[in-house]
C-alpha cells in the first residue's frame, strides 16, 4: 500500500509509519534490550531498517548475548557466538570494547539485497553493548517475481524428505532445512557493497554511527535495567572451541576451503 500511494503521488506517512516501530526495553537471562525500525521509499522501492540494541554486563567475557534469537535474513537464519566465531566476524573480548574499531563494517548477503553490520561499545561500569543494524531493499512492490522479493521467500520443501531425515520431528526442524539444491534458484543478486545503507540514510555507508539512532535518555534507561548474568559459566566458554570457516572479504563471507563466497546458513 506504501508503495502503491508512492507512485499514485499520495503522502505515504502513515503507511511508513505502520511500517515503524520503537519497542520498549526487554530483560532477558543475560541481557536487556531495545529495538527500533523503521521505512523509507527511496527511488522508487521500500527501504527498511531496524535495530537492536543488547546490553550486557561489563563482566561478562564476550559481548554477546547467549540466549537471544539474533534473526538476519533467511540465508542467514539467526547469529550465535559460535556461528559469528565460524563466519569470520570479529567479536572482541569485553575487556577490549573500549578500544575496539569495527573494521569489517557492512556486510551483504550475495542472495538478496541486505546489509547489516555488529557493533560494539562501551558503557564503562554500567556494561556492554552490541548493536545489530539490518538494512534491506524489498524492491518496489510492482512484481511477486521481483528478485528483491522472491529472494526472500522459503522455498517450497518436500515433506517426504522432510519425514525421511525427522521421523516424528518436530516442525519447527523442518522448517529450519531446505531441500538439497532448493537455494532460491541459488541466483545471487549485484549491488554495491553499502548502498541500501547509503541509500536509507542519505549518507557514505561508512559514516554510519550504530548508537546514533538512541537518545542518551533511552540508553541510560537500558543500562539501569540491569541485565541478569548469563546462566552458567558453561555458556561463557561456548566460543572457545570454534575454528573459523570463513572468512569476510570486503563485506562477503569468503570458505576458507574453497574460495568461494559463502552460501551457506548460519548454524549453530
Amino acid at each position: 500500500m506504501a508503495l502503491k500511494a508512492h507512485r499514485q503521488g499520495h503522502d505515504t506517512t502513515s503507511f511508513l509509519q505502520l511500517l515503524s516501530s520503537r519497542q520498549s526495553n526487554l530483560c532477558c537471562p543475560g541481557f536487556a534490550e531495545h529495538r527500533i525500525s523503521s521505512a523509507q521509499i527511496r527511488s522508487g522501492s521500500l527501504l527498511t531498517r531496524d535495530q537492536r540494541i543488547f546490553m550486557l554486563t561489563a563482566s561478562q567475557k564476550f559481548p554477546v548475548p547467549c540466549r537471544a534469537y539474533i534473526y538476519i535474513c533467511f540465508h542467514f537464519p539467526y547469529l550465535t557466538l559460535r556461528s559469528m566465531l565460524r563466519h569470520g566476524l570479529h567479536i572482541p573480548p569485553s575487556a577490549d570494547i573500549a578500544t575496539h574499531e569495527n573494521k569489517q563494517g557492512i556486510l551483504c548477503c550475495s542472495y538478496c539485497p541486505f546489509e547489516f553490520r555488529i557493533d560494539f561499545k562501551s558503557y564503562g561500569n554500567s556494561g556492554t553493548a552490541m548493536f545489530v543494524t539490518r538494512w534491506m531493499d524489498l524492491g518496489s512492490g510492482r512484481d511477486v517475481h521481483d528478485p528483491k522479493w522472491r529472494n526472500r521467500l522459503v522455498p517450497e520443501v518436500d515433506l517426504d524428505w522432510q519425514k525421511a531425515m525427522y521421523p516424528g520431528g518436530s516442525i519447527c526442524a523442518w522448517r529450519n532445512r531446505l531441500v538439497p539444491g532448493a537455494e532460491l534458484d541459488g541466483r545471487k543478486v549485484a549491488y554495491p557493497r553499502g548502498s541500501i545503507c547509503a541509500a536509507f540514510e542519505q549518507t557514505a555507508h561508512d559514516e554510519f554511527r550504530c548508537d546514533a539512532l538512541l537518545t542518551g535518555q533511552k540508553m541510560g534507561r537500558l543500562q539501569r535495567k540491569g541485565p541478569w548474568l548469563w546462566p552458567s559459566d558453561d555458556e561463557i566458554r561456548l566460543g572457545e572451541d570454534v575454528e573459523p570457516e570463513y572468512d569476510v572479504v570486503n563485506g562477503r563471507f569468503v570458505d576458507l576451503a574453497g574460495g568461494d563466497e559463502s552460501s551457506s546458513l548460519f548454524s549453530a
